[in-house]
């Protein structure tokens, strides 16, 4: 035999040899892998009917129908394997039996050799006793389904108490223990069938090879040169080998680098599918989306990251239209269901089609930066409403002002008027009329002032009571609203700036009228309450006197509730967002607190506190010993002609002289020869705002250089002012605010030459 034959021969028989270890493998590779199919596949079943019976459970307790819905959508995977089976069963064409078992979630390579294992293994014992296992799950996944829909009609029909709840949940969870227990034969059958095959592939494998071994013995004897050959050519490919050795380490050096590249970079990267699933991840992007590792952030498709799925059909536009996107920023949801912002940058991968394969992105965390953005562009609406309401402020203060010098005027001749005429007189009424408005009037320019200014309340002991009830009726005149009073009888005073009160509580009332549009009761009580030190109200342990307002409103919401007392913070879109936080600002100044309550669509409460007073309430207008007679010298001084006629008017009636000057200056040259020809006046009434001229605050100093015992009184139209509330720190003995009347400039004497 030549050796050309020899070679042939050989070459015959160590390809027929391994033609049988091949055919022999493949063969065992088709079985196991079947088998494996098989146990693959009861993992999906066994995580559906889990799955199922947990949705089950949920929907007993909530009754939600989405809940009943992914109870019957987790389903599918059991009964498409129960499908594949009656079929195969049946006999039915292969086309019937793949549809069941792709619902059933098995990959469609695996089905053929699974419908094979079937029909013709299905006698080997293991397999046999795993397809009773099998049955016997489909019986329990068929009782499962029973349940649940008994469950839905009861549900449906609102007819399933508490016992038969505790009852449907115990027969899930007989059915539980029962598919699982069905699940694990299965998987003990069908592992022990796998191990059966390799074990009979071993042994057939072993002895062939022993015997392809023999001949290949002999025939090697024959391809002795050919050996020497092969190790010619093995020593080149060695050599080949090294060399794409060292190409692969590098290859897989640069790969570290750019992993390592990736996974610290400060940025999350990501890539996935064009259709939106998830395929890489790095730590940081998980970090950012709130998940515990890249392969819980990549558990989830990447539509459900975005807060807008619109947004990705955005980026994927853009992507097709200009193949890669820079800086784009949009809302995303983290785990939590927390909205952020990101930023991203993207690129468009293509296949060999030149079709889009997927995605790779950079994202970054801008929340931070929009916050920032949006403290700074609300900061700069803050600044510019506060410079509109400055100015605004400005000119309610202006107006304020020049109204109380034209009502310092009005009431004052009124209240001499009153004191000229007979009682029993018709005219005598009509004063009372006209000066009763004017105290009106006198109130609003008082909220003007609070407004424009926010100065310091000038106190005295009030009546909140009586303040509630002229407040309350005057704002709630001719609206839907109607007030329902609870005042109590025995409250203690307090001592308020009457003015800065009564705009708290209109405020309130305008607010509580503003929230129920269609009309209602405002609720406005008052009772006397002993704070102590641990009450968990920020005051200081005392007597108060509380103040509740309630109305029937539409509500608060509780993510704008902690706000409301911010300055220039509105939900109202023609609101000054300055209401609320006036009152605020007042009720501190008044050395109380203030509480809100509120709930939606039944109404909001306010609680006040102010500091109860131990001192007695004088009522000017109603208390008749407030008369003043004396003699002795009073200059005023006031820019308004008007004002100091009716001022001398009645100092004069009183007894006194009096002279005028129109400006701190004038008033200074006239004290200062008074008191050096040895005549001082006995008092001195300065108005404290004297425009183009020396007022109060500069012409006290100069009088107390020329007369240190000197007696002054400041008065003014602007009641807000600091030195107005803290007259004696600035050297006066007295305040009148203006307008006051007779009987108030009486009080004022009374206390200064008392």
């Amino acid at each position: 035999m030549s050796e050309k034959r020899k070679i042939n021969l050989a070459i015959l028989t160590v390809f027929m040899i391994v033609s049988g270890l091949f055919l022999i493998g493949i063969s065992g590779f088709s079985l196991l892998s079947g088998l494996r199919a098989y146990v693959g596949g009861e993992g999906l079943w066994a995580k559906g009917q889990k799955e199922a019976t947990n949705k089950l459970i949920q929907y007993v307790y909530t009754g939600e129908d989405s809940r009943y819905e992914s109870f019957v959508d987790s389903l599918k995977i059991p009964l498409g394997d129960k499908a594949a089976r009656l079929s195969m069963d049946k006999s039915d064409p292969v086309e019937i039996i793949t549809q069941g078992f792709v619902v059933g979630g098995n990959h469609p390579d695996d089905i053929p050799i699974m419908i094979f294992l079937y029909k013709y293994f299905r006698s080997l014992h293991f397999i046999e006793k795993a397809i009773e296992e099998w049955k016997t799950g489909d019986r329990l996944i068929g009782e499962l389904v029973k349940l649940g829909e008994k469950v839905n009609r009861k549900l449906n029909t609102n007819n399933l108490d508490e016992a038969q709840k505790l009852n449907i949940l115990n027969a899930i969870d007989d059915l539980q223990k029962g598919l699982d227990e069905a699940e694990n034969l299965f998987s003990e059958n069908m592992s022990a069938a796998a191990r059966w095959v390799a074990n009979f592939l071993f042994v057939i494998m072993l002895l062939f090879t022993l015997f392809g071994g023999t001949i290949c013995f002999f025939m090697m004897l024959m391809v002795k040169g050919i050996v020497t050959d092969l190790n010619n050519k093995t020593q080149q490919l060695e050599k080949q080998a090294s060399r794409e050795k060292a190409l692969r380490k590098g290859l897989a050096e640069s790969e570290e680098n750019y992993r390592l590249l990736v996974e610290n970079l400060n940025s999350g990267v990501y890539q996935s599918s064009f259709s939106g699933r998830l395929l890489q991840a790095n730590p940081k992007i998980a970090e950012i989306f709130g998940y515990d590792s890249p392969t819980d952030f990549m558990s989830k498709p990447a539509i459900d990251l975005y807060a807008d799925p619109s947004d990705r059909e955005q980026l994927k536009t853009l992507l097709l239209s200009q193949g890669e996107v820079k800086n784009l920023e949009l809302k995303s949801v983290k785990k939590d269901g927390t909205q952020y912002w990101i930023s991203i940058n993207a690129v468009l991968l293509k296949n060999r089609d030149n079709q889009p394969e997927s995605i790779l992105g950079i994202v970054n965390d801008i929340t931070d930066r929009k916050r920032m953005e949006l403290e700074r562009d609300k900061l700069k609406e803050q600044m510019l409403q506060a410079q509109k309401m400055e100015a605004i402020g400005t000119l309610a203060g202006g107006i304020a002002h020049d109204f109380n010098n034209m009502l310092s005027v009005i009431t004052g001749n009124i209240s001499y008027g009153l004191n000229s005429v007979d009682k029993n007189d018709e005219l005598y009424e009509v004063l009372l009329d006209v000066q009763e408005s004017s105290k009106q009037a006198q109130s609003l320019t008082h909220q003007l002032l609070t407004f424009s200014k926010g100065g310091a309340p000038i106190k005295k002991v009030s009546n909140i009571n009586k303040l509630i009830n002229e407040s309350a009726i005057f704002l709630t005149r001719g609206s839907k609203a109607n007030c329902h009073f609870e005042l109590s009888n025995d409250l203690w005073p307090s001592d308020v700036d009457e003015g800065q009160i009564n705009q708290v509580i209109g405020n309130l009332i305008i607010n509580a009228n503003q929230a129920m549009p269609n009309g209602g009761t405002i609720t406005i009580r008052t009772e006397r309450t002993e704070i102590e030190a641990d009450s968990g109200i920020p005051l200081s342990a005392g007597r108060y006197v509380k103040i509740v307002v309630e109305d029937q409103g539409i509500g608060i919401s509780k993510n704008h509730l902690p706000n409301i007392f911010e300055p220039y913070y509105t939900t109202k879109q023609k609101g000054s967002g300055l209401g609320l936080a006036t009152v605020y600002s007042i009720i501190k100044r008044h050395g109380g607190h203030i509480t809100v309550y509120s709930e939606i669509e039944k109404g909001t409460v306010f609680n006040i506190y102010l500091p109860a007073s131990l001192g007695d309430i004088v009522d000017i207008r109603n208390n008749e010993e407030h008369k003043h007679a004396g003699q002795g010298k009073i200059l005023i001084m006031d820019d308004q002609e008007s004002i100091l006629k009716m001022v001398s008017r009645i100092l004069n009636k009183m007894g006194y002289d009096v002279t005028s000057a129109t400006d701190g200056t004038q008033a200074i040259n006239i004290y200062r020869k008074a008191f050096d020809a040895g005549m001082p006046f006995d008092l001195v009434i300065l108005d404290l705002t004297v425009p183009g001229g020396m007022g109060g605050a500069k012409t006290i100093p100069e009088l107390l250089k020329v007369d240190p015992n000197v007696k002054v009184a400041v008065s003014s139209g602007y009641s807000n002012d600091p030195i107005m509330a803290n007259y004696e720190d600035y050297g006066f003995c007295g305040v009148v605010p203006k307008p006051y009347t007779k009987e108030q400039l009486s009080e004022v004497l009374n206390k200064i030459f008392c």
